[in-house]
């Protein structure tokens, strides 16, 4: 069997402070893009996960193979099987590569098994594996708040195309998070449901993370402003992936022709 898992972006993130487990709450809006994993996934007489990526086979720590020997064995499932994962998503870009092939997962096998889990079943399995992978189990635009699993869907469409910007530079998650020092107040669903019916992206587009990421490298501060020409402009999730939403048919190949050398892939937001 074939599934797609698409990329996650970030169009806000707020850091609202630190809990009493010393993790981040957080309040974002989430949404997918066409931007996709490709697994496939066949039955085998082991588990095992293997990647186009040829770096991601040697993992110590194989957070997709992990998950999928706990649903193997809390599920008394007697099937074995081998996943190949073509990564299309960047690594390390902010757009929830490793989550999303989790959560993909997650419900590939809950499908094939017929094991009728509901959304919080599979949300407590998933978020042990990261903060995005509830998120990632569902496709809708939604305000995602706690550590990434509390999850509000919304009745929303943004009707623009999403340009990916990639840098190729690589930026630690756990570094951007320890060089947080101010906190700020997320959107209500409501107040963000009224942004985006008037279209006003410029006070929607927002992420606490860009400070502290880009004093860690200062090219992902003058990459943002560069794009601004393009259309509204926020990095997702801890970077280094910039998101342009725009109307214009011909501005994926304006952002090539001024990046040659960055991956520039033109998206559109799931519905």
């Amino acid at each position: 069997m074939k599934y797609q898992a698409f990329a996650k972006i970030n169009l806000r993130l707020n850091v609202l402070g630190k809990n009493e487990f010393n993790y981040h709450n957080l309040s974002m809006l989430n949404a997918k893009i066409s931007l996709a994993d490709e697994l496939e996934i066949i039955e085998s007489t082991k588990n095992q996960v293997e990647y186009s990526e040829e770096s991601l086979n040697s993992l110590e720590n194989d957070i997709c193979l992990n998950v999928l020997n706990e649903l193997i064995d809390k599920f008394k499932i007697e099937k074995r099987y081998h996943i190949y994962i073509k990564k299309n998503i960047p690594l390390g870009a902010g757009l929830g590569g490793g989550s999303s092939d989790v959560a993909c997962i997650i419900n590939a096998i809950s499908e094939l098994h017929k094991l009728n889990l509901t959304l919080e079943q599979k949300i407590e399995l998933g978020v042990k594996y990261g903060a995005d992978v509830p998120y990632c189990l569902i496709n809708d635009i939604s305000l995602v708040e706690g550590i990434g699993e509390k999850i509000t869907k919304l009745s929303v469409d943004i009707d623009k195309k999403v340009i990916i910007v990639n840098p190729n530079l690589f930026v630690s998650t756990k570094d951007v998070f320890q060089n947080v020092t101010k906190y700020s107040k997320g959107l209500s669903k409501d107040e963000i449901e009224k942004l985006i019916f008037n279209k006003e992206y410029d006070k929607l587009l927002i992420n606490d993370l860009e400070e502290p990421s880009f004093k860690l490298n200062k090219e992902l501060k003058r990459i943002k402003e560069s794009l601004f020409e393009y259309g509204d402009v926020v990095m997702s999730g801890s970077g280094s992936t910039m998101l342009v939403l725009t109307d214009d048919d011909a501005c994926a190949k304006k952002i090539k022709d001024k990046y040659p050398n960055y991956l520039i892939e033109e998206t559109y937001i799931l519905k």
